[in-house]
């Protein structure tokens, strides 16, 4: 996926959708890495459930600023009865 924030209304945000099979609502925790392994951008938790698990980036950090182009990775973690679940992918971030 890629992501373009430059504020034109296309592709100014990324849609991260990628857990399935999570029966009930479960707490999850989105975070933003750059390559060199730095969090960059954590979401709060929030409660989902597989077919209505979405959430949205913008292209900037924790201290609000746009991050540099290049590649990033997600890291989704969702409480589950027995510890936790987690899900990884990239994303590319280009102006």
């Amino acid at each position: 996926q890629t992501i373009t924030p430059n504020g034109d209304g296309v592709n100014d945000v990324v849609r991260i959708d990628d857990v399935r099979d999570i029966a009930a609502l479960r707490p999850h925790v989105l975070q933003i890495f750059d390559l060199s392994g730095r969090v960059v951008r954590r979401l709060p938790a929030t409660p989902a459930a597989s077919g209505i698990f979405e959430l949205m980036w913008n292209g900037h950090d924790d201290g609000g600023g746009l991050v540099a182009p290049g590649v990033y990775l997600y890291r989704i973690e969702i409480e589950v009865d027995l510890g936790s679940n987690v899900v990884t992918g990239l994303l590319s971030v280009a102006y």
